[in-house]
């Protein structure tokens, strides 16, 4: 049992067509559909007239905003790693503490 082509179906596979994921059967079909229906067709191509195209970032911009990202993790891990270094050095001094006065006591 074949499901019949939606119009749905058609503006999913549109989509896909003008990311360039579509597969050749896919692109296919989505020409044999608008072909019967010059209204979306119309839809379609009114659509990619108003696109915004995705901004062009330089190489450049994209290592400096990798070199960033990095720094930022970086710095994460340092502050992550204080803290714990911290926590130690309270907790063994709170034991210690704790087991020079049972010394003591003894």
């Amino acid at each position: 049992m074949t499901a019949p082509l939606t119009a749905n179906v058609i503006t999913d596979l549109w989509l896909l067509q003008q990311a360039g994921e579509a597969s050749a059967d896919s692109r296919a079909l989505v020409h044999e559909y608008l072909a019967q229906h010059p209204e979306m067709r119309r839809q379609f191509e009114a659509s990619d007239r108003l696109a915004i195209a995705p901004p062009r970032v330089s190489p450049t911009a994209e290592l400096r905003s990798l070199e960033a990202a990095r720094e930022n993790a970086r710095n994460k891990l340092i502050l992550v790693g204080g803290a714990l270094a911290l926590f130690g050095l309270l907790a063994l001094a709170a034991l210690g503490g704790g087991l020079f006065l049972v010394l003591r006591n003894s």
